[in-house]
């Protein structure tokens, strides 16, 4: 990563830890405001908090990570050794992703036959790409990398098409699910170009962000508003 400010060390260390305590509270909220959801939302508002609460264990973890490889000391910014996990949010992707996908899907209260096709085909295209991304981020083998993140390419496609031409509901939560997975893909398309630094990390902790508490605050927004019209 090269040498970094204690501006910068500070800047990361505390979007980190916010983000943590917000992906956590997200998910205790989301487990608390489900039991007062319709029999029909409820599942989708657990499931969400489930991924808010992976996301937050990650997340957590991300911190430790952060806070091994590198010490701040008398206003100087000193490398342990240690190495950030630059991959360890991408372990959590493998999870939250899918997790995303297949709550949105449920909240709309689809057709059974139209919603079991696409979970079925949307929920395979999340876990191909949170798994070619993470693959894709943890070989030392750039030639290897740069296709599993390309290949990637191919289900975020999948899914974008799918969840914006496909699903005409809840708009908040269909801009999150997307928004995060090609911000976060985005990121290792930048690693592969040589990008370096902590605007990577930073843009990574904000597609991390959005597509757990951002994806389960927009599920709550639109259950409470399908709750008031109905």
């Amino acid at each position: 990563m090269g040498m970094i400010s204690a501006d910068q060390f500070l800047l990361i260390k505390h979007t980190l830890s916010l983000s943590f305590v917000a992906m956590a509270a997200t998910a205790v909220f989301l487990g608390f405001v489900a039991t007062q959801a319709q029999r029909s939302q409820r599942d989708a508002l657990v499931l969400a908090g489930i991924g808010a609460g992976i996301a937050a264990y990650h997340q957590f973890l991300v911190v430790g990570s952060w806070d091994a490889a590198f010490v701040l000391i008398s206003g100087d910014v000193t490398d342990t050794g240690y190495g950030f996990d630059k991959a360890l949010r991408l372990a959590g992707r493998v999870f939250t992703v899918p997790i995303s996908v297949i709550a949105l899907i449920m909240v709309l209260g689809l057709p059974r036959e139209s919603a079991s096709r696409k979970l079925a085909a949307l929920g395979c295209a999340a876990v191909l790409l949170a798994s070619l991304s993470y693959l894709g981020a943890m070989t030392s083998d750039p030639g290897m990398a740069a296709t599993l993140i390309l290949l990637a390419t191919l289900p975020l496609a999948l899914i974008g098409y799918e969840v914006i031409a496909g699903l005409k509901d809840a708009p908040g939560a269909r801009l999150a699910v997307v928004g995060s997975a090609a911000l976060s893909h985005l990121v290792l398309l930048a690693s592969l170009l040589g990008s370096t630094g902590t605007a990577p990390i930073a843009l990574g902790n904000l597609a991390d962000f959005v597509g757990s508490a951002g994806v389960g605050v927009a599920l709550y927004l639109f259950t409470a508003r399908a709750a008031q019209a109905g």
